[in-house]
């Protein structure tokens, strides 16, 4: 496996030290080395960073909601991830630093699935301390950042994963996205348009030839905040 290829395409900046502890919708703090009880609907997706083991997960939320599998990425390439509900709406994907489940947290990974042509519509748990989360569109992105982005451009392995928040809100926020585009637009859009926004490029958010893509956010990759 290629962790270098792979954390390219989530563009995700390794993180320097431990996260403050986060809060739950509780308002309690449930701590990584405290037995708490199972199945607490905790649904603030940042408060998981919190985390250093799988165990300290499974006396959280079950031995049957956590699981350890292949997370896949571009080009065949993957690493091994704890998954935490794993094959329903609510699933993350949890990665570990150095590949070690008794280790702190390097990210997690939400995403939601295209289904056909429709739109993406986030049915899970989870919410999020700044707004980010599947199924938001560009136009909601850039708002929560403040300012236009740069992610790279559609069309191929790595393309749609967010490139740079240039200086906006979420810069020290340890979020990372992938974008994708409503396929249905290749069907309308002419060649010199396309050329704006496709293949090996950095593209800003603010090109005016993405509104008509119909661009949401697909995956979440949320790592602790940059100090």
């Amino acid at each position: 496996m290629n962790r270098a290829y792979y954390l390219f395409f989530l563009l995700l900046a390794a993180a320097c030290g431990s996260p403050a502890t986060p809060e739950n919708n509780t308002g309690s703090i449930a701590r990584a080395d405290t037995p708490v009880t199972v199945n607490t609907p905790v649904t603030l997706i940042d408060s998981l960073l919190q985390y250093n083991s799988e165990a300290a997960l499974r006396t959280q939320f079950g031995q049957a909601n956590v699981k350890t599998d292949t997370l896949w990425g571009p080009e065949a390439s993957w690493e091994m991830a704890t998954f935490l509900y794993k094959d329903t709406p609510d699933e993350v994907a949890i990665v570990w630093q150095n590949d070690q489940p008794q280790s702190s947290i390097a990210y997690l990974r939400l995403s939601s699935p295209m289904v056909a042509d429709k739109p993406i519509e986030y049915k899970g748990r989870w919410k999020s301390k700044t707004g980010v989360l599947p199924g938001i569109t560009l136009e909601q992105l850039e708002a929560i950042n403040g300012k236009p982005f740069k992610f790279s451009g559609f069309g191929w392995d790595y393309g749609g994963g967010s490139a740079g928040w240039e200086g906006g809100k979420l810069e020290k926020s340890g979020i990372s996205v992938q974008l994708v585009e409503s396929p249905e637009v290749y069907a309308f859009m002419e060649q010199p348009e396309l050329a704006r926004v496709l293949g090996d490029q950095i593209v800003l958010s603010s090109e005016p030839v993405l509104k008509k893509m119909k661009v949401q956010v697909q995956a979440v990759i949320l790592s602790p905040e940059i100090k």
